[in-house]
């Protein structure tokens, strides 16, 4: 890890080591590191940024900065986050416990979580989707072009079964929700033979706008109907016998 200029000093702590910073300077991201040597190489872990930054500037209140010079205490704070083709505005700053909305540009979509919460733990602070429950990414949102989110790719001929046809396998994409149908393209069968189930349904969902796909099954295919096992279709004494197709 390189230290940048500001920070006063490293103490080590038996294998760890603990980030400390100039007067009113407020520590950034991860403040403990442990040190592992091997020979005269040595590294800190876990690899991720550590900084020291200047509180001027910064609306903060005086026990915060306080605490802040005195002892070198506390973890005040996340990196600020950035979001290009968009804007993220924070009540607090970027400071503990601030809660920070994105929002993109016109034409451009959010993909990842539209709020994050900066959580501080022994180590260090983070950034955590809010709420807690959510589920997302830690790291800041991209505002990506609105065409090129929120969309299905047309099936090919490899995803579409034999003797199968879809109502989707003709554009390039697919909107989110646009529905697709599925049929046999033989009367005469079934998926998995069944004569009830020749037709299905799906439409093209979006867990988030990045990450679409179609909903219904496309591992089972078309295959005939056995007419036979309708039951005594032919009368008492008659011989059923199933030919492939509809008979």
């Amino acid at each position: 890890m390189l230290l940048q200029k500001n920070i006063n000093e490293v103490e080590p702590l038996e294998q760890e080591c603990v980030l400390s910073c100039n007067e009113n300077y407020q520590r950034l991201g991860q403040i403990r590191k442990n040190c592992t040597c091997t020979g005269d190489q040595c590294k800190l872990t876990p690899e991720v940024p550590s900084a020291c930054e200047s509180v001027s500037g910064i609306e903060m209140e005086k026990k915060m900065l306080e605490k802040i010079n005195m002892g070198k205490r506390g973890t005040p704070g996340c990196f600020p986050l950035k979001l290009e083709h968009g804007a993220t505005s924070c009540n607090l700053d970027h400071q503990k416990r601030s809660l920070c909305e994105h929002k993109c540009d016109n034409g451009f979509t959010l993909v990842g979580s539209s709020s994050h919460k900066c959580t501080c733990k022994r180590n260090g602070c983070t950034w955590r989707p809010f709420p807690f429950d959510t589920v997302g990414d830690s790291a800041a949102p991209l505002c990506k072009p609105a065409e090129s989110v929120n969309f299905c790719p047309g099936l090919t001929h490899e995803q579409i079964p034999e003797g199968v046809t879809a109502s989707c396998g003709e554009n390039d994409k697919y909107e989110k929700g646009t529905r697709c149908k599925i049929s046999c393209a033989d009367p005469g069968q079934g998926f998995g033979g069944k004569v009830f189930d020749k037709t299905r349904f799906g439409s093209c969902a979006c867990p988030n706008p990045s990450q679409c796909d179609w909903t219904m099954d496309l591992t089972q295919s078309c295959e005939d109907i056995n007419e036979c096992d309708k039951g005594d279709v032919c009368g008492e004494h008659a011989l059923c016998i199933n030919r492939n197709g509809f008979d």
